[in-house]
């Protein structure tokens, strides 16, 4: 009777572990999570489901950006896509792209899907003019920005460690006297 019943807890506890190990600590768009995953984990991800080159070196992480449009992916209104990776080619940001709609359709329906799933820190989406928000999870920043005369949108996952890295170039760069969030990665 008890070596059945340490059997019983042995299964459970290894159930458990097994499905702790499955549940990500970071947001994994596309399949990739963001801090752990690798370059070659991206590609062998991504080459299954749209055409990837290479975009050069990011200024912030000196990593290897990965690039595409999106074809393939079947994302409604999705332009640009860049992967970053950190120089320990870690997946560390990612940046995409889209064709703002009229009324900032777009805006609120990806701040709707983003808010079931990530902690929301700051939100500003007035009727008229830039709609901003921040979300996070885990050790990452999810920001979504539609600039007011922009006809895109843009949604960026980053790492905290490249937000960091971000924000100290950016402010010992700082030419624009702009917020951080009107900079590109």
């Amino acid at each position: 009777m008890l070596v059945k019943t340490i059997k019983a807890y042995w299964n459970l506890t290894w159930n458990f572990l097994c499905r702790l190990r499955e549940m990500k600590s970071n947001p994994d768009p596309f399949g990739i999570e963001l801090g752990t995953s690798s370059i070659d984990d991206a590609m062998r991800i991504l080459m299954t489901q749209t055409k990837v080159e290479e975009g050069g070196v990011n200024a912030y992480s000196e990593g290897l950006m990965l690039k595409s449009n999106g074809d393939g992916l079947q994302i409604e209104n999705l332009r640009e896509i860049t992967f970053i990776f950190d120089k320990e080619e870690k997946f560390c940001a990612l940046l995409l792209v889209f064709k703002k709609e009229i009324m900032n359709h777009a805006f609120r329906n990806l701040l709707n899907i983003l808010r079931k799933k990530y902690e929301v820190e700051e939100i500003c989406c007035p009727p008229v003019g830039t709609a901003y928000a921040r979300l996070g999870f885990g050790g990452c920043t999810i920001e979504l920005d539609s600039p007011h005369f922009s006809s895109f949108l843009e949604l960026r996952y980053a790492t905290k460690s490249f937000m960091k890295q971000f924000m100290l170039m950016n402010n010992f760069e700082n030419v624009s006297q702009k917020p951080y969030r009107d900079q590109p990665y």
